[in-house]
């Protein structure tokens, strides 16, 4: 996903960027890409990608348009070589050629082809579900090489709501992982609340059941100086409410606008609430229930901020919502607590994970009951002090000790 990615890191690709670049400094790692043009996988020097993000420039013909995400390729640590464990597999390094980052060659039939010797550990940190070239290339080299397959599975969300995608998505989706479950060792995932769902899947689809292990996301967010957003109105002066993430339907904004408008008809004022995030897909009925409600529309703060920009909306807001329906893991909930801010959370899927009770939840289907929250919290500073006070004692769970988790896992 991060070769042929640009913008901001957000979601997988953050993750992805966090593994990866600590498994670069590993002896024994090496990276490859799956190019669908050959049907093969294709060396890959991991000091492109952060070139490209340390640069926030765009990869230059790094790999053609068909490459896949990076993979990792691991060999077993317990190789025996003159009765001793050794490291086997080198990092590969390319040349930089006419000034830009790009793999030795213009074209596919000039890569160097991936060597994946008998018995290595083959992690795949994302994967391609469009078709079933890349898993069927993953089952060659498991039966050919006697490869470990491990895949990291961020959530299940396609084949658990179906409806949030195009059709054919979920179908492309459950293929890929009928076959990445069948041939896989393990599978890692990133809240228990996904392994339940992988659990089921499994389950479901009559697959023989193998181990799931489950990894907690690194949140040791950083630091960054406070920028007052600029925006054409006064709706941030006097304190505001805060729900970040892409606006889209299973980010589920459209509960906050049915208890705000649940709100007005009870005579209940509240204050504005900002939208930290760009605008996604089906949200036409969101946006036109808004449109319909002038009143409650005014208070709707629709920003798209910079990370300093979002530094400050943390700082100056009473406190976040995060009402999404579903999350592999609830970033922004963790985040909200770095910030050391209360977040009213959902209580669905991985969001109980990542706070316990240090937090307070609502069903991501009932705009009364966020609307109870949202007012206890709002007529009882004292409380929401106490809450931010415990806040204070979260612990992030830094990329270093999730790198060591995943490790580990990949070993046993």
């Amino acid at each position: 996903m991060l070769v042929n990615w640009s913008g901001k890191m957000t979601g997988i690709q953050r993750v992805e960027y966090n593994l990866a670049s600590r498994f670069a400094k590993e002896k024994n790692v090496k990276f490859f890409v799956f190019d669908k043009s050959t049907n093969r996988l294709i060396d890959f020097d991991f000091k492109h990608i952060e070139y490209k993000i340390t640069s926030q420039q765009n990869l230059v013909d790094a790999t053609s348009q068909q490459a896949q995400p990076p993979v990792l390729v691991s060999k077993s640590l317990t190789s025996r070589v003159h009765g001793k464990a050794k490291d086997i597999l080198r990092p590969l390094y390319h040349k930089v050629r006419g000034g830009t980052r790009r793999v030795l060659g213009s074209n596919s039939d000039t890569r160097q082809r991936a060597l994946i010797a008998e018995g290595d550990t083959i992690l795949i940190l994302s994967g391609d579900w469009s078709d079933g070239a890349f898993m069927s290339l993953m089952e060659e080299y498991k039966t050919r090489r006697n490869a470990r397959i491990i895949q990291v599975i961020y959530d299940m969300l396609p084949y658990v709501h179906s409806s949030y995608f195009i059709a054919g998505m979920p179908e492309q989706f459950s293929n890929y992982m009928l076959k990445a479950l069948s041939i896989s060792e393990k599978a890692l995932a990133i809240s228990q609340s996904t392994k339940r769902d992988i659990e089921k899947f499994m389950k479901d689809m009559g697959l023989a059941k193998i181990p799931v292990d489950v990894f907690r996301l690194g949140d040791d967010f950083v630091k960054e100086t406070p920028e007052k957003p600029v925006v054409s109105n006064e709706q941030l002066v006097d304190g505001f409410l805060l729900t970040v993430g892409t606006v889209e339907t299973r980010k589920n904004h459209r509960l906050i606008l049915d208890s705000y408008i649940e709100a007005q008809r009870q005579g209940i004022e509240l204050p504005s609430i900002v939208l930290a995030g760009k605008k996604g897909w089906l949200i036409e009925e969101f946006m036109a229930k808004l449109s319909a409600n002038p009143s409650v529309k005014e208070k709707f703060v629709f920003l798209q901020p910079t990370d300093k920009e979002l530094a400050w909306l943390y700082k100056n807001c009473i406190f976040t919502i995060f009402p999404s329906i579903y999350e592999g893991w609830g970033l922004p909930v963790a985040e909200s607590l770095f910030n050391g801010k209360l977040c009213l959370s959902s209580n669905s899927s991985s969001m109980p994970e990542i706070a316990g009770d240090m937090i307070d939840y609502f069903s991501p289907s009932d705009p009364k009951e966020l609307l109870e929250k949202i007012s206890f919290y709002l007529a009882n500073k004292n409380r929401l002090r106490s809450k931010e006070r415990e806040i204070a004692r979260y612990k992030p769970t830094s990329w270093d000790d999730s790198f060591a988790q995943v490790k580990a896992l990949v070993k046993e």
